[in-house]
């Protein structure tokens, strides 16, 4: 439940504006060195709203919102100075109100930057004040995060927002950020807000209920998604709105829906209206129960699946066909086109589970089917990778047939699950202006496929997107996650109970002694193999 509004504006002051001097807030050339206090801004423009504050609050002009408690006569009028923030910006009345009521100021050169970041631990500084959460700090110099010790400048609020379950962190063991003696995790203080986390903070913070919707407000935030129902909480009550579809790779479905955005960066404009949307708005949401018209068809239900154990044993063998059946593996990840259904009844009398490998983001110029592929969904070579073209994942309706046969054959197979490969194209050069979002919403249909026939499948790399896909995908498989420092990014899926399979390779020189210990750690299934995926394998224990 919300605060009092008077409490949660003193409790906000300097929270939005600034933090970059707190701790360093990265190299961001565009940001400013460091912020100030402007003090006293003399005003620049005629604002569209002006708020009077005295020892009492309230506001005046249009698009001000309604008002709070009547000034004292001895109250002075308070404007806005931001060279930066105009009459007609969308967070022009949020930044103004902020900024008279103390909330927020600006940089020493007249500027608001309403187009920069937020980082993570400012942002977590915002809620708990705002909300006046009591602040809670472990006892005996104890602490939760590794990178967010007692000498951290926000470390009172962020072990706040941990005890409070606002925020959670990142397993160690990642590039440059080594376990400890305790293991913590890492909280990544000083990393960029997205408008996902935003909204689920701001949420959280709020207390607000988080019911399920009738339905679905935004294209690009499906239900059961890492952010759903924050965001649909935030967007009932009017705290945050979207993008018309329509633009580049954002195509309006048949409700025309708008695009959240939800991994993309939460600039400060951005979170100026959402906190004072929570401020003054954050009315209940209460949605309608709909009334019936007709008795609806019973609905197919979805075929039940396999799902591997946390602790699975298994093999990859991808070359050098026939597959050999003798190697001791709880699971074994083959070849759609290598292994008929013969191979996988064999497995199956063995008691292994059986996944079909299809490659689903580029083109193989030698697979049966490559000559269904249109010409317009190849795009640039797969560096590496003779023979490889990445695809136009943006063409669902037709790339999307294509894979729908793939996996009817996983199916007819007896195969048990799918490792879908190359499902991170957009970050590589594909030749396609194929965006974060794109690739959401091609990894979420290729699941939905999936699951349709009663199939498992792996979020194969694609570690960014892990937040996102988590509710989607029953197992994670990574390629170099050790040798590459990113294997504690995999921690979801641990904590989820969905395991986690990682093949390291030995052309990066990586031991048993080395990986394997590691791996009981972080509680991953580990192998080590050759880059070509035949038959040979080390195995940890």
């Amino acid at each position: 439940m919300l605060r009092a509004l008077t409490c949660i504006a003193v409790a906000l002051v300097g929270l939005l504006a600034l933090g970059y001097a707190a701790a360093g807030a990265g190299t961001r050339a565009a940001a400013p060195a460091a912020p100030q206090d402007t003090g006293t801004p003399s005003p620049t423009t005629t604002p569209a709203c002006v708020f009077v504050v005295a020892g009492a609050l309230t506001s005046t002009g249009p698009g001000c919102g309604p008002p709070t408690l009547t000034p004292t006569p001895s109250s002075t009028p308070c404007v806005l100075s931001f060279s930066d923030v105009h009459a007609g910006d969308y967070f022009y009345t949020p930044v103004l109100y902020l900024a008279c009521h103390g909330a927020i100021s600006g940089y020493g050169d007249g500027t608001f930057a309403p187009y920069s970041p937020t980082t993570r631990a400012q942002m977590v500084k915002i809620v708990v004040g705002g909300f006046a959460i009591p602040q809670t700090t472990p006892a005996g110099g104890n602490y939760t995060f590794a990178d967010a010790p007692p000498a951290n400048p926000f470390f009172a609020v962020i072990e706040t927002a941990a005890a409070h379950n606002l925020v959670s962190g990142y397993a160690c063991g990642g590039s440059g950020e080594p376990c400890d003696s305790a293991n913590r995790p890492y909280f990544h203080p000083y990393a960029d807000v997205t408008r996902g986390q935003l909204s689920k903070i701001i949420a959280v913070g709020a207390g607000w209920a988080l019911a399920a919707p009738p339905q679905v407000d935004f294209a690009d935030v499906p239900a059961g998604s890492a952010f759903y129902a924050f965001v649909e909480a935030a967007y009932c009550r009017g705290v945050i709105s979207g993008y018309s579809c329509g633009g580049p790779g954002e195509p309006c479905d048949n409700q025309d829906r708008p695009y959240l955005r939800p991994g993309t960066t939460a600039t400060r404009g951005q979170i100026a209206k959402i906190a004072y949307g929570a401020i003054t708005g954050g009315a209940p949401c209460v949605y309608p129960t709909p009334v019936p018209t007709h008795t609806p068809a019973p609905m197919t239900p979805t075929p039940a699946r396999w799902q591997p154990a946390l602790h699975t044993s298994w093999q990859w063998q991808l070359t050098n066909t026939p597959i050999d059946q003798t190697v001791d593996a709880q699971m074994y990840d083959i070849d759609l086109f290598d292994n008929d259904a013969s191979v996988v009844a064999a497995l199956h009398a063995r008691g292994r589970k059986v996944v079909c490998y299809i490659n689903v983001g580029a083109w193989e110029n030698w697979r049966p089917d490559a000559g269904q592929f249109p010409p317009a969904l190849l795009g640039q070579d797969y560096i590496g990778w003779p023979g490889e073209k990445w695809l136009d994942i943006r063409q669902i309706a037709t790339l999307g047939p294509l894979m729908q046969r793939r996996l009817d054959a996983c199916q007819a197979a007896g195969f048990d699950g799918i490792e879908p490969d190359n499902i991170d194209g957009y970050t590589a050069p594909t030749g396609f202006p194929l965006t974060y979002q794109d690739q959401i919403t091609y990894n979420t249909w290729l699941a939905h496929e999936a699951h349709a026939r009663g199939l498992a499948i792996g979020l194969k790399n694609d570690i960014e997107q892990v937040g996102d896909l988590l509710p989607y995908f029953d197992w994670a498989l990574s390629e170099d996650c050790f040798a590459q420092g990113w294997c504690g990014q995999l921690a979801p899926f641990v904590q989820a109970g969905k395991a986690v399979f990682a093949a390291e390779y030995t052309d990066m020189g990586v031991t048993t002694d080395q990986f394997c210990p590691a791996a009981a750690t972080w509680h991953i299934n580990g192998i080590i193999k050759n880059r070509n995926l035949d038959a040979w394998r080390a195995a940890c224990p």
